[in-house]
């Protein structure tokens, strides 16, 4: 059912080592064993078939609502697109599995025609090239395809994100790294700057005699390992002890101990922010056990499902230009217009309101940092003016007991503490410092 594949690599590096790599592989001849994979496959198919069809129908709602164009831009959120994104993904899984399991099965076919007491197993050699060909194609095509489905589970982790960004309690760790995103990139631009520095002097210092160096790219893996805590001292000490004490020093005090813990710094900073605005927000059980609830009414009929009312006040839900068209809607218009029973209209409007002001209070401590910022620098700049007033009286009582014996200008007869206080008020760089009254909170 297998057929075994063992490559053997040499590697000459600039120090005159020869490295030794053996690496085998084995060829499923027989991918579907039993039809539990079948089932399996078919499965994951239908899944994501399915999941087209709820894309492909938003879709054209959006179209249907908004025009073609109009729609198209509407639609294509980061969401959406990590949804396309996974299901096109999926179907280039599957294309590249099923022309590998062609070549497998032509290569199957070859071995049936092969003899195994001849030597070689084929008689014509161009046969057993053909043969040796084809291994190879496999056997690089198989690593390929592992690659390959070793990046789906991100995609899926990605719309599992996606699920999380309604509940606000699951959605701190995506809006965390959101808001620090900006902060933890030009962070990171410093970061690998250093970490590069480092990595090739780990070349210089040890390529020509450790494999785990002999290269830019292992060097940098290895680099990131010794960050993590994994070396071996003896081997690194080997080039030097001096250089190998300068150089690993050096790195955990920089990287180790200062710019990693300044990153966490800046998450923690970004968290705390993010957490604060969450407030009282419903956790996730108390959401599920209000899903559940809410279905279990609706299938009683005691309840009117969400997305049918919605559809309901609001046809067209996605044009956001008619919305200061619609009416006030009270308890009485949606038991007598639109069928809904008094308790589902009570509950649903007390929970629309409790809605809004929780987004509200959310926004308001989400700029509760920078309010406060505003607020220390008008501080600050009152500050400033007084000390500057109590210094312009204090001059000015001291120019009054000096004789006057020359004419003066306008501007000359004030204190010069004084007047450099107006030219600095009246200067362009400092606009708005003071003009009788402080300007307005968040000016």
């Amino acid at each position: 059912d297998s057929l075994v594949v063992t490559h053997i690599w040499f590697v000459l590096n600039t120090g005159g080592h020869i490295h030794k790599k053996i690496e085998p592989a084995i060829i499923r001849l027989h991918p579907y064993r039993s039809l539990a994979s079948y089932f399996v496959d078919i499965f994951w198919v239908l899944l994501l078939f399915e999941r087209f069809l709820e894309e492909f129908y938003e879709l054209v709602k959006y179209w249907r609502q908004l025009g073609p164009r109009h729609g198209c831009i509407q639609y294509l959120t980061i969401s959406n697109c990590v949804d396309w994104t996974s299901i096109l993904y999926a179907n280039a899984i599957i294309i590249f599995w099923a022309v590998h399991i062609t070549k497998i099965s032509n290569l199957r076919q070859l071995l049936d025609t092969g003899d195994v007491t001849v030597p070689g197993t084929f008689a014509d050699h161009g046969i057993l090239e053909e043969f040796h060909n084809k291994v190879d194609e496999i056997v690089y095509e198989d690593h390929v395809f592992r690659t390959l489905i070793a990046a789906y589970p991100f995609c899926t982790m990605a719309r599992f994100f996606k699920a999380c960004s309604s509940q606000p309690r699951l959605s701190l760790v995506t809006r965390t790294f959101a808001k620090a995103g900006t902060s933890i990139f030009h962070f990171g631009v410093v970061f690998m700057t250093v970490f590069i520095v480092f990595a090739a002097s780990a070349v210089l210092l040890w390529g020509e005699e450790n494999v785990d160096f002999a290269n830019p790219m292992r060097a940098l893996h290895s680099t990131f390992l010794i960050m993590l805590g994994e070396f071996d001292w003896e081997k690194l000490h080997e080039i030097g002890r001096p250089q190998a004490y300068i150089w690993f020093w050096t790195f955990n005090w920089l990287v180790n101990l200062i710019m990693l813990n300044m990153l966490l710094a800046i998450i923690l900073d970004q968290y705390g922010e993010v957490k604060a605005g969450v407030g009282n927000a419903a956790t996730l059980w108390s959401q599920c056990d209000e899903i559940f609830q809410r279905k279990r009414k609706v299938y009683r009929g005691e309840f009117v499902a969400l997305r049918k009312v919605l559809h309901m006040l609001d046809p067209t839900e996605l044009d956001e230009e008619d919305d200061d068209l619609n009416p006030t809607i009270w308890v009485e218009t949606l038991i007598g217009e639109y069928g809904l029973k008094e308790k589902q209209a009570v509950h649903l409007l007390t929970e629309a309101k409790e809605m809004h002001d929780q987004e509200a209070m959310i926004e308001d401590n989400a700029n509760v940092a920078q309010k406060l910022h505003v607020i220390n620098t008008k501080v600050v700049q009152m500050h400033r003016f007084v000390e500057a007033k109590l210094q312009g009286n204090t001059a000015a009582g001291s120019y009054k007991d000096q004789p006057q014996n020359q004419e003066s200008t306008p501007e000359d007869s004030l204190p010069p503490s004084q007047t450099d206080l107006v030219a600095h008020a009246e200067s362009p760089d400092n606009e708005g410092f003071y003009q009788g009254e402080l300007p307005p909170l968040g000016a």
